[in-house]
């Protein structure tokens, strides 16, 4: 189910996508900021311990995890490095 919209939304907000309000490189800032929340999203909602945080503590909860993993040498979640 979240992987289905994640793929719809990510369709939709995806840069290459929204050419009509572009900036100097051909994309929009719009656009690319969108696509992000939306892979953020994907990314906690997929994750069941930074889900856990997310529903406990919100955002906040989810960006103190992502921090204390980094800051213990684990690779951050998702095979991105923030």
């Amino acid at each position: 189910e979240v992987r289905a919209a994640f793929r719809d939304l990510s369709r939709v907000y995806h840069p290459d996508k929204q050419r009509s309000d572009s900036g100097a490189d051909g994309t929009s800032s719009a656009a690319e900021s969108a696509f992000m929340r939306v892979h953020r999203a994907y990314r906690v909602l997929g994750d069941d311990v930074l889900r856990s945080f997310y529903d406990r503590y919100g955002l906040s909860g989810v960006r103190l995890a992502e921090s204390l993993s980094d800051d213990e040498g684990e690779p951050s979640r998702g095979g991105e490095q923030v």
